[in-house]
């Protein structure tokens, strides 16, 4: 797909047309037209705001950035700790599972946190120093 067929598409998502479109951004419907069209490319400035308007990456207006959105399995950890004391923090006190349909648990070597239904309410990190228990 280009980069003029990825505007479109996000562009025709919206429902805009190319008018309303270039008006959100400060530029023409010819530009617009342009863009899409593929006979010319935006500026910077403009990929920044196509980007925003759209709610997607620079790299995906590209075409550079791949298109998996997995998160990796330190940043799926992090989500849960953060998951997991924020639903300790409530009220009601229970513990959600979150991995209900995931699948099976890899091995982290030996990670003090290795999911909600290990988190006591406590960082896994010592408090004076900020850095991680050894």
């Amino acid at each position: 797909m280009t980069v003029g067929q990825r505007i479109a598409q996000k562009r025709k998502e919206l429902g805009l047309s190319q008018e309303a479109l270039g008006e959100r951004l400060g530029v023409s419907r010819q530009a617009i037209y342009k863009w899409e069209s593929d006979a010319a490319l935006p500026e910077i400035e403009k990929l920044v705001n196509l980007s925003r308007e759209f709610s997607v990456s620079i790299d995906w207006l590209l075409g550079e950035g791949g298109e998996s959105r997995e998160l990796t399995p330190d940043q799926l950890r992090m989500v849960e700790e953060i998951v997991g004391r924020y639903l300790a923090a409530q009220p009601s006190g229970k513990a959600v599972p979150l991995r209900e349909a995931a699948e099976p648990e890899e091995d982290y070597g030996g990670d003090p946190y290795d999911g909600p239904e290990d988190y006591d309410g406590e960082a896994p990190w010592d408090e004076d120093d900020g850095e991680p228990e050894e």
